[in-house]
């Protein structure tokens, strides 16, 4: 299995089974906790949207220098979550509300 393969099952799996646990004790969070849960879903829900329009392209444009497609289709699910996640926490500084 290549590294762009295993990328993506986690990608598919592992992203959103740790949403639903950030998910479980929603009122018990932090407004840090919070905002990172946002801005992980948001870069989710961006690099879901982008490996979709990636995955449209027919194979036969393919070519086998083509690293745009195997950055967005393969590891854009896992890169994007992390750095909007990264980003809210950065943005919601310390606040603990």
């Amino acid at each position: 299995m290549s590294a762009g393969t295993l990328a993506m099952l986690i990608g598919l799996l592992v992203v959103p089974a740790l949403f639903l646990w950030l998910g479980h004790g929603w009122r018990h969070r932090s407004h840090r906790q919070r905002a990172v849960f946002w801005g992980a879903l948001t870069g989710y829900l961006i690099a879901s949207l982008a490996a979709l329009a990636v995955g449209m392209i027919p194979p036969s444009e393919w070519s086998a220098g083509d690293t745009i497609r195997g950055a967005l289709g393969f590891w854009s699910l896992v890169i994007l979550p992390a750095l909007g996640a990264a980003a809210a926490a950065l943005m919601a500084g310390n606040d603990s509300r």
